[in-house]
């Protein structure tokens, strides 16, 4: 009799932790079987076995989850258009930063980079150059990228400006601090899309270079980003932002914006251009 009820006894038990452990089932603990890879993204200032930063990559990742910019430049005028006031801030009085990515991220860096640029008028007297600017930029997010405790800033920046009234530059800087002079370039979701588009673009413009053909086709290229990124018809627009030289002007720079610009408004924004370039001439 004693036997049969240890016997009861142990099966009653045994019935209690099984339900007991059902109960808790979303508890749990899992087996996740990690990669090589995964346990040096915990450092930003460790390489892979690859000879990689990961850090520096999800940096570019969030970067490229921003909203699309695009920007191209010729001999007179550098054409910028995006779709937030948010992205786009006056460095100096010749140089427009914009930035794709996280907008806090991109509001630290230009407002760091503003500083710098402060500083070094204090230092010599004089305004930086274009690439000096954009090597700041450049070496603050490179230093981001190997310094304990800090992360990589999660945004892009597109640097525009206007040296000695007539000499006209364009850079970009990634999460990594590489720094790239270019004639175009794009950031943001769409970013193989819009370079692609770019392209094209561009070989058109060897062909015929016109002021009024490359803001059209500027702007064709960002609200097609646009759309593939937002569905809602009222959302989809987008800013140009017209930038040249002007000795009239502080800083030597002439910045105009034509806001909220839809492809309804794309005949009228051509028909403007002509109309503000014949008046300016």
């Amino acid at each position: 009799t004693t036997h049969h009820c240890l016997m009861l006894w142990t099966l009653l038990c045994l019935s209690f932790h099984t339900i007991t452990y059902a109960a808790h089932s979303r508890k749990r603990p899992t087996v996740v079987r990690r990669e090589v890879e995964p346990k040096y993204d915990r450092s930003i200032t460790t390489f892979s076995s690859e000879g990689r930063l990961l850090q520096v990559e999800y940096g570019m990742q969030a970067a490229r989850r921003g909203d699309s910019v695009v920007a191209m430049k010729d001999q007179e005028t550098i054409c910028i258009v995006v779709n937030s006031f948010d992205k786009v801030h006056r460095i100096d009085d010749h140089v427009i930063m914009v930035t794709a990515g996280l907008a806090g991220d991109g509001r630290m860096l230009a407002s760091t980079v503003r500083l710098q640029c402060q500083q070094f008028r204090q230092a010599t007297g004089e305004a930086p150059s274009t690439k000096e600017v954009a090597q700041m930029a450049a070496s603050l997010q490179h230093e981001l990228t190997r310094t304990p405790g800090a992360r990589p800033l999660g945004c892009t920046a597109i640097l525009a400006g206007v040296d000695n009234c007539s000499d006209l530059k364009l850079f970009q800087t990634d999460s990594g601090g590489i720094l790239e002079e270019c004639f175009y370039c794009a950031a943001g979701k769409g970013q193989e899309k819009c370079i692609s588009s770019l392209d094209v673009l561009l070989n058109d413009l060897k062909k015929e270079t016109d002021f009024v053909q490359m803001i059209r086709g500027m702007a064709t290229v960002s609200l097609d980003a646009i759309q593939d990124e937002n569905e809602n018809e009222q959302h989809q627009f987008a800013h140009v932002w017209i930038i040249q030289g002007d000795e009239t002007r502080r800083g030597g720079i002439h910045v105009r914006c034509i806001q909220k610009v839809t492809r309804k408004d794309l005949p009228r924004l051509a028909e403007s251009l002509l109309e503000a370039t014949k008046a300016k001439s």
